[in-house]
C-alpha cells in the first residue's frame, strides 16, 4: 500500500514539474506556436492532421488559449479543412488527483461552441480513457470534415452531448451514451431517384447507448416535409471507425412534399404495403453503407 502511494506521489510530482516547465517556456520564451504545434502533430499523425494557429497565450491556473486555428484532416485522397475562432485548454485538477492526465476544453466555432473533458489514466494509458463533449448551436455545413467523410452535403443546427469511456485502442470495450438534436436542415443522398438528391427535415432526434463497443439506438426520430419516421438498430464499432458495421432499419412515412413528385410517389406506393410505412434497411459499413427497400430481413 505504501509503495503504491509513493508511486502515485512520484507520478503527480513528475507531472507537476513537466507542467510548470512547459508553462514557463511558453509564457516567457513565446515559442512560435504555429510551427511548434503544427510540426508536432504533423509528425505524430504522419501528415494526416495539419494544424496552424495564429496566437497562443497562457491563462490563469495553468491553461492556454489558442486563437485563429486552421486545421485539415486527410480523408482518402483529399484534405478537409476547417477552422476554430479559439480553443481554450485547462487542466482538470479534480481528475488529476485520482490518477488521470485530464484537461478541460472550450472551443468557439465560426458558429456555435463546444465544451469537453478528456483524460488518460496515468497508469493504464489509453486502456482507461474518458471523453465527454457538449455541442451548442453548431452548424453542420460549417464542418467540411463531415461532408468529406460522408461524401454528402449535410446541413442543420446541432445540439447534443456525448460521453464515452473505456479502452480507445479496443472499441469492444467502450461504454457510454449520447443524445443529439438537429433542426432545420437537409442531407444529401446517394439514391439515384429524381427528387431525392437531398432530403430536407424539420428536426432529427437521436439518443443512443454504447455497451461493449455496440451502439444501440434508443430514440431515432425525424420530422420533415418529404419524410417522417423512426430509426432503430445498432452499430458495431470497429478500430477503423469507417469500417463500423451497420444494422439499422428506418420506417418512414412519406410527407406532402412527395405529392409533387409523381414518379417517386408511384415508386413508393409500389414498395409499401397498404398505408404502412416505407421500410428502409441500412447495412454495410459507415464509409460504404448499403440501402435496400422493403421489409427488414
Amino acid at each position: 500500500m505504501r509503495n503504491r502511494l509513493t508511486q502515485n506521489i512520484l507520478y503527480l510530482a513528475g507531472l507537476a514539474v513537466y507542467s510548470i516547465i512547459l508553462f514557463l517556456i511558453m509564457t516567457f520564451y513565446r515559442l512560435p506556436a504555429d510551427k511548434v504545434i503544427g510540426a508536432t502533430l504533423d509528425n505524430l499523425t504522419h501528415g494526416r492532421l495539419l494544424l496552424e494557429v495564429r496566437k497562443i497565450a497562457p491563462t490563469l491556473l495553468g491553461g492556454y488559449k489558442i486563437e485563429g486555428i486552421s486545421y485539415g484532416i486527410l480523408l482518402r485522397d483529399t484534405i478537409a479543412k476547417d477552422s476554430l475562432k479559439s480553443l481554450t485548454i485547462r487542466p482538470d485538477y479534480q481528475r488529476l488527483l485520482i490518477g488521470y492526465l485530464p484537461v478541460k476544453i472550450e472551443g468557439i466555432m465560426p458558429r456555435g461552441e463546444f465544451y469537453g473533458k478528456t483524460g488518460i489514466s496515468i497508469r493504464n494509458g489509453l486502456k482507461n480513457t474518458y471523453f465527454n463533449i457538449k455541442l451548442n448551436d453548431m452548424f453542420l455545413e460549417d464542418l467540411k470534415v463531415i461532408r468529406a467523410s460522408s461524401d454528402r452535403d449535410i446541413r442543420g443546427k446541432l445540439n447534443g452531448e456525448l460521453k464515452i469511456n473505456g479502452n480507445l485502442t479496443d472499441p469492444s470495450s467502450i461504454d457510454g451514451d449520447g443524445h443529439f438534436f438537429v433542426e432545420k436542415g437537409s442531407t444529401g443522398t446517394s439514391l439515384n431517384l429524381p427528387g431525392m438528391e437531398s432530403v430536407p427535415f424539420n428536426n432529427i432526434k437521436l439518443a443512443f447507448s454504447i455497451a461493449n463497443g455496440v451502439m444501440s439506438i434508443k430514440t431515432g426520430e425525424m420530422e420533415g416535409p418529404m419524410f417522417s419516421g423512426a430509426l432503430s438498430g445498432e452499430i458495431r464499432l470497429k478500430k477503423k471507425f469507417g469500417r463500423s458495421l451497420l444494422n439499422l432499419t428506418a420506417r418512414m412515412r412519406p410527407g406532402p412534399l412527395l405529392e409533387k413528385n409523381q414518379l417517386l410517389g408511384q415508386f413508393l406506393e409500389k414498395i409499401r404495403e397498404g398505408k404502412g410505412p416505407v421500410i428502409i434497411k441500412i447495412e454495410g459499413t459507415l464509409d460504404r453503407p448499403s440501402i435496400s427497400w422493403g421489409k427488414p430481413h
